[in-house]
Parts: structure tokens; C-alpha cells; sequence
């Protein structure tokens, strides 16, 4: 990980971190203004169905998110991204402690936010066979992998070494929570990848536990579908 005493303060912006949110919002805003003239203004020659319109918005929130990040990564070329991700064994301690704090956190307190994610969840899993394997590659590998690189790599690195741990983990966590139906739950989860990626230096620790966590959402969707 990049360190404020390897570099100057002045080198690091908090508003490029500013333009980068706000890029991506706006990119949203299209996509939301071009969605609605084509399906209200303009008759397509196919219809979605249900599970193929969900899969579409997933996979398309997540290369929106590539704009930004190209953006910092142009902006930030001392941020190298095979320095942010590579694997050391040493390192497993703050990755499993991190894994085990979200797991008991969800167990007490925050088990019934998964319920609002059934429906979806459910939609997507019974639909066997090809839809439920995009929807698991989308779920498990790209989405922490491209919003860790946003959140942890690029955003709160930036943030870390403009002001110092606390403000960059705390901003991040907020920012991160921003379009996520529990806005409380994304805190705890952001804070808790963050602490992965501090500990580790590893941006590929804080991949895994967010992989992790994901998968706890369809095992949790799972059994309240099947038992509750």
C-alpha cells in the first residue's frame, strides 16, 4: 500500500476523489435516462424478462464503475495495480479475523437484512443453467474485485494518504454505503474491508472477504427462502 511518508500530502486530492464519485454518478443518471426512452419512448425488437433485465442492470452497474476508476488510475499512476494485489500467506491473520468479526455480526444482528434479498436472490438461483452462472461470476468474482479496486484500492488510498486512516475509512464506508438498499449493513461491511486491506497491504484480502460476504448473502437467502 502507498504511504503518506513516501509521498507528499499535496500529491493526494480529495477532489479528485469528488470528481470521480460524481463521474460516476452521472454516467448512472444517462444509463437511468437512456433505459426509460428505450423502454417507454422506443420499441425494442426483443423483450427482456425478469431475470435478464436484473442480470443487465448487475453487469452494467459494475462497467459503469470502470469509467471511474480508469479516471483515478490516470490520475494516480504511482498507484501500480500488481503492487495493490499479490498474495502473501503471512498476511492470512487480519483476512480470517475479518471473515470471522462480519460472520458473527451477521449471526447476532444483521442475519434478517438478507431477507429483503431473497427476491432477487431466489430469482436468480432457481433459474438454473446459464443465467445462474452469470449471475454467480457477477456476484462473487467481479463485483468485489471491481468495487474493491474503486472503494479500497483507488478511493480510500487516496483519501488515507491525503488525511490519515480514520477520515479515509470513514469516508469510503459512506461513500460505499451510497446505493445500497442497507445503507447501515454497507458501513460495516466497508469498514471491515478496509481493515482487511490496511492489515494485509493485500487489496486481494479485502477481494476475497468481500467474495466472502456475498456468498453469505446467497446462503442467508437460501435458508430464509427454504426454512422460514
Amino acid at each position: 500500500m502507498i504511504n503518506i511518508l513516501e509521498n507528499k500530502v499535496e500529491k493526494w486530492r480529495l477532489r479528485d476523489v469528488i470528481y470521480s464519485y460524481v463521474l460516476l454518478n452521472i454516467v448512472i443518471c444517462v444509463g437511468v435516462i437512456i433505459e426509460y426512452v428505450l423502454v417507454d419512448y422506443i420499441k425494442l425488437p426483443f423483450q427482456l424478462n425478469d431475470i435478464e433485465e436484473h442480470l443487465l442492470h448487475h453487469f452494467a452497474e459494475l462497467a459503469i464503475m470502470l469509467l471511474p476508476i480508469w479516471f483515478l488510475i490516470k490520475r494516480y499512476p504511482i498507484i501500480k495495480l500488481k503492487d495493490l494485489i499479490f498474495f502473501n500467506k503471512k498476511k492470512l491473520t487480519p483476512f480470517f479475523i475479518g471473515v470471522v468479526c462480519y460472520g458473527i455480526i451477521a449471526i447476532i444482528g444483521f442475519s434478517n437484512i438478507y431477507w429483503k434479498s431473497v427476491p432477487p436472490l431466489m430469482l436468480l438461483i432457481n433459474y438454473k443453467g446459464f443465467y445462474c452462472t452469470l449471475f454467480l461470476i457477477n456476484l462473487l468474482v467481479l463485483a468485489p474485485f471491481i468495487e474493491e479496486l474503486f472503494f479500497r484500492g483507488l478511493v480510500f488510498t487516496i483519501l488515507k494518504n491525503r488525511f490519515n486512516f480514520f477520515w479515509g475509512m470513514t469516508v469510503t464506508a459512506i461513500l460505499f454505503s451510497v446505493g445500497h438498499e442497507s445503507w447501515f449493513n454497507a458501513i460495516i461491511r466497508s469498514i471491515i474491508f478496509t481493515y482487511v486491506y490496511e492489515k494485509t497491504n493485500c487489496l486481494l484480502f479485502a477481494i476475497l472477504t468481500h467474495t466472502f460476504v456475498n456468498a453469505m448473502a446467497i446462503v442467508s437467502a437460501l435458508i430464509t427462502f427454504y426454512y422460514f
